[in-house]
């Protein structure tokens, strides 16, 4: 009687790679270079549809639907389909670089330069990612010898309460975007925890203008006072392109109150600087359990830990012009305990301060007197505001030290082939 012995599994011929499991093969293709040459491709591809949509569209707009979102629907008619975005083409950018140029190549002392540049470049991706997400940018504009301590967003809005709190003014703060789902005729009710009313907010319009009511003036929203707002979202032409430049507007309706009944009210963004620089805040001001309330729509602010004076603004003009050649401002850094410091802004100079970084931006004539004038400081916070220059020095390094082994190893080559070639 005899054993069959088991056939061995065939063997695998000599230099044909072991196949790969679902793990390799995905970790090979998020490392390829295939993968790379189409993020790069798709990122100069956005590039060109959002500078082409700049045409239509403000900057802010282009930048929210192109290099701030995870899906863009491009408004031309050759692109039907939808293109992922800037942040998925990005990040998936940043896992390629650590897979296939930091992990997967061999450590050896040849590749050093090309490691340390793939992590500056890594790190030069994730600071936009932070910058994304973590920072936040306003302005501030001072009259020539006045003092401000808040930021002003050139692009947010928020619905402020307020009310008197014995020599404190109290608010709570609703953000813009619960506000923006109160368009096109929808209504948003705010409550809160002790507020002993309730708010509704509808109409919203991103861009709008009282008009008086009149007997041959149609209105399409409710009349208040005799006014009533004028806002038309698809009327591309009458709404300026930038959102900096667009005027925001609601109505607002207060449950009860002194008096009884309703209380409904208009509220308009009139704190566009630096227009009406300087120019005080008026609120919507309605009365509830003998308190006085008020209700002030305007673009989000952000309060800083110190205050900043601006001592005095300095111009140059181009000769015979009006236009200015350069201009900056000499300002005073008051801190909370009293103490004081000194700084000039100017082009190319910011001031930096407590993780806040203040640009000089622009400037004007201060409308209320006559030859003095207004400063306008771009004032933003952003926790990685000094990674892309250490992540630039890094591939510099990297850059350096790799051209300088190739030039050595081509050197060393040269010089050996010289000695072998007989005299």
């Amino acid at each position: 009687m005899s054993t069959a012995t088991p056939a061995a599994p065939p063997a695998t011929p000599q230099g044909a790679a072991a196949p790969r499991g679902p793990l390799q093969q995905l970790v090979g293709l998020l490392g390829s270079m295939q993968l790379t040459v189409v993020l790069v491709a798709l990122l100069a591809l956005l590039t060109l549809l959002g500078t082409l949509a700049q045409v239509e569209y403000g900057i802010y707009y282009v930048q929210k639907d192109y290099f701030e979102s995870w899906i863009v629907w491009p408004d031309f008619g050759l692109f039907p389909m939808p293109l992922p975005g800037a942040v998925p083409v990005l990040a998936l950018l940043v896992v390629n670089l650590v897979i296939g140029g930091v992990l997967r190549m061999r450590v050896v002392p040849g590749n050093v330069g090309v490691l340390i540049t793939h992590l500056g470049i890594g790190l030069l991706l994730i600071a936009g990612g932070i910058k994304l997400y973590a920072s936040y940018a306003g302005h501030l504009s001072l009259q020539e010898g006045r003092t401000g301590n808040s930021i002003r967003s050139m692009h947010e809005w928020e619905l402020a309460l307020l009310w008197q709190d014995g020599e404190r003014v109290m608010e709570r703060v609703v953000p813009g975007a619960t506000l923006e789902r109160a368009a096109g005729g929808n209504t948003v009710k705010l409550t809160g925890d002790g507020l002993p009313f309730t708010i509704e907010v509808s109409h919203f319009f991103e861009h709008c203008a009282p008009v008086q009511k009149g007997p041959k003036v149609q209105s399409a929203t409710p009349v208040v006072g005799g006014n009533f707002l004028y806002g038309d979202p698809t009327d591309r032409a009458s709404m300026p392109k930038e959102r900096e430049q667009r005027m925001a507007g609601c109505y607002v309706s207060v449950a009860g109150g002194d008096g009884g009944g309703d209380q409904m009210g208009i509220l308009w963004a009139t704190d566009m600087l630096p227009v009406n620089v300087g120019a005080p805040h008026r609120p919507w001001v309605f009365r509830h359990g003998g308190t006085t309330y008020g209700l002030e729509l305007r673009h989000r602010l952000w309060n800083l830990p110190f205050d900043v004076q601006l001592d005095r603004f300095k111009k140059s003009e181009h000769p015979g012009t009006s236009m200015a050649r350069d201009f900056s401002s000499f300002v005073t850094v008051k801190e909370l305990d009293g103490t004081t410091r000194p700084a000039h802004i100017y082009m190319n100079e910011p001031l930096r301060k407590d993780g806040f970084v203040f640009y000089q931006t622009s400037f004007g004539t201060d409308p209320a007197r006559a030859g003095s004038f207004y400063s306008t400081f771009e004032v933003a916070n952003n926790p990685s505001d000094q990674w892309p220059k250490w992540a630039c020095y890094v591939i510099a390094v990297g850059m350096l030290i790799h051209f300088t082994m190739k030039l050595w190893r081509f050197v060393a080559a040269e010089n050996r082939r010289r000695a072998e070639v007989p005299a």
